[in-house]
């Protein structure tokens, strides 16, 4: 969960009635320029979905958003476009998470809930960093994991505790770099295991995870007094992507890039002189990291919902009826494109996101492009147009779902 921006991108419905027993409205005003100006509201029939304001296009104050039961599922405030202040999600009429913003950015508390009220996960941020302490629960209240970042990095002690609060994993940490494994218990609910022989900055330390019995590699380093040194491994999936060697801290000798089936993309060769510490291969090595709200999941924890049904990650729409995925989405489909699929020569897939505020975007054609440009820009803004969802989440925490539905012409 890192930096965060998200501008709402609101659609012009113009009435759109989709089906007999639903129709989505919205209301607001254009100033002199034609730009949304003022109180907005949206509304399924006579049900408030949505309720704000704009400044000259750009959403201002207080947003609030329900569910097709009427029940509120986001409030939070804008300014200059951008989330600012606490935000708050409902499940069930219940908080399931609250986060915090500074004009866009991760800042003060980010908190979430299991659905029977008990607190699941705390994070402290400062301008987008994680920085003060970052406490995991278990559902009986139970702490189950403490750690501590100054500005971004993770320092002090790294501590999991079973359900009986006893100490099964405990890791010292100085700005970012592990420097003493004190100790390292296998737990069967905690994904990550530690193993190596590091103590006051020399030795080993491994780190894998765990899925489905199986231990999968992440990670391998080599320290002495503190520094990397020796043989360095970086995994994907269990499969070697970057190995190379240190030299007090230094990045040395041969480097290997590879691919996930272990064939090598890229060689680079390093001397002392070339300065290439740690910082450089960030991206390659295994983080104990939180959540990321800027990321695309395709299995939430809670699925998002389209006025008031589960959808899945894979929908297929045709003439003939439902074919797979939810039958609502199917029903605003087909009455939206029927006329294209006359007219369209093969299937046609479609992906895009539903972000934090339920809100659709990142529309793209990944496949099956009609012969007609003006047929993919319909296509494109009709997904464009889609209603607001209820976001998806994950431990508690709402995320952008990625979708892709498949148009079929028969």
């Amino acid at each position: 969960m890192r930096t965060f921006t998200l501008i709402l991108t609101f659609c012009i419905l113009n009435h759109l009635s989709f089906s007999q027993e639903y129709k989505m409205n919205e209301y607001y005003k254009l100033d002199s320029n034609g730009v949304i100006h003022g109180a907005y509201v949206l509304k399924c029939n006579d049900t408030l979905l949505a309720q704000g304001y704009f400044h000259k296009g750009t959403p201002a104050g207080k947003w609030v958003f329900y569910n097709i039961n009427s029940q509120k599922i986001i409030e939070g405030y804008y300014l200059n476009g951008l989330m600012n202040g606490q935000w708050i999600y409902y499940k069930d009429n219940k908080v399931i998470s609250k986060i915090g913003y500074k004009l866009g950015v991760l800042h003060g508390e980010v908190k979430s809930n299991y659905l029977n009220g008990n607190t699941r996960i705390i994070y402290n941020y400062k301008n987008g960093e994680l920085d003060g302490e970052v406490k995991y629960f278990y559902e009986n209240g139970q702490i189950k994991e403490e750690r501590f970042y100054i500005s971004g990095s993770l320092d002090s002690l790294f501590i999991v505790y079973d359900e009986n609060y006893q100490e099964s994993i405990k890791i010292i940490y100085d700005n970012n770099r592990p420097v003493s494994i004190l100790k390292s218990k296998d737990l069967d609910n905690f994904p990550l295991k530690i193993e190596g022989n590091l103590l006051d900055g020399n030795g080993k330390f491994k780190s894998y995870f765990k899925k489905s019995g199986y231990k999968i590699p992440l990670e391998e380093r080599n320290y002495v007094n503190g520094k990397l040194n020796g043989n360095y491994i970086s995994y994907y999936n269990g499969v070697k992507v970057l190995v190379g060697n240190f030299e007090n801290g230094l990045m040395i000798g041969k480097w290997k890039h590879l691919n996930q089936k272990g064939e090598v993309i890229e060689k680079n060769e390093y001397v002392k002189s070339d300065n290439m510490d740690f910082t450089k291969i960030q991206k390659y090595q295994h983080n104990i990291e939180e959540l990321d709200l800027t990321s695309n999941y395709l299995h939430p924890d809670i699925a998002p919902r389209f006025l008031g049904q589960d959808i899945s990650n894979n929908i297929t729409v045709s003439k003939d009826g439902i074919k797979s995925g939810t039958s609502i989405i199917n029903d605003y489909l087909k009455s939206e494109i029927e006329k294209l699929l006359i007219d369209l020569k093969g299937n046609i897939f479609v992906q895009f996101s539903i972000g934090l505020c339920g809100e659709v975007k990142n529309v793209e054609i990944i496949k099956g492009f009609s012969e007609n440009e003006n047929e993919n820009e319909q296509i494109l803004n009709i997904f464009q147009k889609f209603p607001i969802f209820e976001p998806g989440f994950i431990e508690g925490f709402p995320v952008n779902v990625k979708f892709t539905i498949v148009l079929k012409p028969n």
